[in-house]
């Protein structure tokens, strides 16, 4: 350096781009803090709603076998057969205004499955009975698949 007045204006200059940097990494840590917050807390939501998606489903009439009382857990075949051809009645019973979702139900003795209201791929799960009649009753699980909006 040359004189005194340059090395000095180089030096505030120096300390100024390291507050500059020093601040912006403050910002950027807590703005992804806040982000991962949002995130994790969105995720708690879409789970809760599938968790209550999953109950309403188990003791719906539109899927539920019935006698004089419903039958939780237990759907029945037939139900589940015109609900995969037309799941409209399902869907007017049990509606989410900004969301969607959709159910598969698989037995697991015969490997037959029922999609309603589009294929997915799995994620959230709940064992269920799917009752063929009085005296034939097959293990599955029942799929549902929430999404935060169309």
């Amino acid at each position: 350096m040359r004189t005194k007045a340059q090395a000095t204006s180089l030096s505030h200059m120096l300390v100024g781009l390291l507050t500059v940097a020093l601040v912006g990494m403050l910002v950027f840590f807590f703005i992804s803090r806040g982000q991962g917050v949002k995130v994790t807390v969105e995720e708690n939501e879409i789970l809760r709603r599938r968790v209550i998606l999953s109950n309403v489903l188990l003791s719906s009439e539109k899927m539920a076998y019935t006698d004089s009382t419903i039958h939780r857990g237990v759907l029945d075949k037939g139900k589940l057969d015109s609900l995969a051809a037309n799941p409209t009645p399902l869907f007017s019973e049990i509606s989410y205004p900004d969301n969607i979702y959709r159910i598969k139900v698989t037995d697991l003795d015969n490997n037959k499955e029922w999609v309603i209201g589009g294929d997915f791929k799995p994620s959230f799960k709940t064992p269920v009975s799917i009752r063929y009649s009085d005296d034939d009753i097959h293990l599955g699980f029942m799929f549902i698949n929430f999404t935060k909006s169309q």
